[in-house]
């Protein structure tokens, strides 16, 4: 019989379409388990990750506990709690920080790298906003060159690069509300989602030679730039896989809950698959049967999808990274269900794209999931990065970076001198 952690942990995640409750703890071996997990749908409380009905999302979220409780035997406290930030707009930024060695060919030391950093991640937060992570980028040797690790190189000067996501300060206040009136007396820790699919999705080649992370889900759409373990740049899109649902709806006449059952049964492969070329539809408003090509439906999803691709691409081109993508593009969420959404990124971007799906999770709730993992990127990442965080010298700071994982320079900072504190 598997044993596991006496530690765990309830995630959350208040998504366009659906709210789901994670709880998760590790094996004797430390990989992340799935103690028990339940869904629920949002029913129109939650859109594009903003709460519309406090009280109703409430109501739902206690009823996902509730089930998820039946499912697992854990400590009434259910343990730490963390919950996804969704949503639209993001913020992030690039702090930099410099340390003049003085002395020409002079060793970079730990102390200068910490200088550097501390000096990188100080940029003061907007009153309304509040940071919710702060994650390595890189460093830049005399102004030339560019590495993830400069301790023990020869330097005159080094620069440190720290990506910052923040997030609504009321955004974060409403959720802890809602969750000290569930019972969580110290409410949650709010985990960014433009950056949680990283951990569940790339692969270590993908995350060392650079990749574009595309998240897509119900309401939004997240993109990552990842290289040398570090986060060049993150966003959001107020667009998602309802967005095309809507389209399809609006553009052929038909019910929008007849579309949408329509990409999730990837009805337009079937029918091809089947010799037929159009889709009959029975039309009850004029009580007959009509047609409809499939070359309409491809043309709405490849017109819309284009367009999400188009703005991500363009965020890219004005930074300057399409070279930090060397690995190419990562397509993950509810999106990368839609037929022939990964060719049409290709596409758009002019590199490789592949699906992004997690890699499955032991434990009891692993296979009570309603849709492809694929759809739970997020929420899945978020277990592996708070699994990978947690050590006997307590829970995983929301500041803590990517290197905590992926064993760059920070790592051996933290090492050092304890987990950095946002």
């Amino acid at each position: 019989m598997t044993r596991y952690s006496k530690q765990f942990y309830t995630l959350i995640e208040f998504g366009t379409d659906k709210i789901c409750v994670l709880y998760g703890s590790h094996d004797e071996a430390g990989r992340p388990v799935i103690l028990s997990f339940s869904q629920k749908s949002s029913a129109g409380c939650v859109n594009k990750g903003m709460i519309l009905d406090y009280n109703a999302t409430m109501k739902i979220l206690k009823q996902a506990l509730h089930e998820a409780d039946k499912g697992a035997r854990i400590p009434d406290d259910r343990g730490e709690v963390y919950y996804l930030i969704n949503g639209y707009p993001s913020y992030s930024a690039q702090g930099k920080g410099s340390v003049l060695l003085g002395d020409a060919g002079k060793k970079v030391t730990l102390e200068y790298v910490m200088n550097a950093v501390d000096q990188a991640k100080s940029l003061p937060e907007p009153e309304d906003k509040v940071r919710i992570g702060d994650y390595d980028s890189y460093f830049v040797i005399d102004r030339t060159s560019r590495c993830k690790d400069p301790i023990g190189q020869l330097a005159e000067q080094v620069d440190a690069y720290v990506h910052l996501v923040y997030t609504e300060r009321k955004r974060v206040e409403r959720i802890n509300a809602m969750l000290r009136e569930l019972g969580f007396e110290q409410g949650g820790e709010p985990m960014p989602s433009v950056i949680m699919p990283v951990f569940s999705t790339l692969t270590e080649d993908e995350r060392n030679q650079g990749a574009l992370l595309i998240d897509m889900g119900a309401g939004i759409t997240t993109y990552t730039v990842i290289m040398l373990d570090g986060v060049l740049l993150s966003g959001t899109i107020p667009a998602g896989r309802n967005n095309v649902v809507n389209d399809l709806a609006i553009g052929l006449d038909i019910p929008y809950d007849f579309a949408n059952t329509f990409l999730k049964e990837s009805k337009l492969q079937k029918i091809r698959e089947s010799g037929m070329n159009t889709l009959e539809y029975a039309d009850s408003a004029v009580s007959r049967k009509r047609k409809i090509p499939l070359d309409s439906f491809e043309k709405i999803i490849q017109v819309r999808m284009r367009e999400i691709f188009d703005l991500i691409k363009e965020q890219i081109d004005n930074k300057q990274l399409f070279n930090c993508i060397g690995s190419g593009c990562v397509l993950t969420g509810g999106g990368a269900l839609i037929e022939s959404s990964c060719a049409i990124l290709q596409d758009v971007m002019g590199v490789h794209a592949r699906i992004g799906e997690p890699a499955e999770i032991a434990g009891p709730g692993s296979e009570i999931f309603r849709y492809p993992l694929c759809c739970y990127s997020g929420l899945l990442g978020m277990l592996k990065y708070i699994q990978n965080n947690n050590t006997e010298a307590g829970p995983p700071r929301v500041g803590d970076a990517l290197t905590n994982m992926f064993d760059s320079v920070l790592n051996q900072v933290r090492k050092a001198t304890g987990a950095l504190k946002i």
